[in-house]
């Protein structure tokens, strides 16, 4: 059989928390990790893992939200909204082996 890391990343992570509580996808050297959280809301943490800045987009199809929806990112690490979004936010580059976590809350 031949998988993709993305592929045994999420099978890992799915078995590891039952029923798919988070979800793992990888684009090359980027990482979007979500998960629910009690309140309705999603964690959400992007990891850059190349040599260089780069920028990750979070679609809500692949955090559990519809397109449509809109939903007010916060940025947990330096404790401020960073606005309302639809369809999905990218962040700014994140640094080489840095990351970005992030609430996502439905409106």
């Amino acid at each position: 059989m031949n998988h993709t890391s993305g592929e045994i990343k999420n099978n890992l992570v799915n078995d590891a928390y039952t029923g798919g509580c988070l979800s793992v996808q990888t684009f090359s050297d980027l990482e979007l990790y979500a998960g629910p959280l009690a309140d309705k809301s999603i964690a959400v943490v992007l990891f850059n893992r190349s040599p260089n800045a780069a920028s990750i987009t979070a679609p809500w199809s692949d955090i559990g939200l519809k397109s449509e929806t809109q939903a007010v990112v916060r940025d947990l690490v330096a404790h401020k909204d960073i606005g309302t979004f639809s369809k999905s936010y990218t962040s700014p580059a994140i640094p080489s082996h840095g990351s970005m976590t992030l609430k996502i809350t439905p409106k």
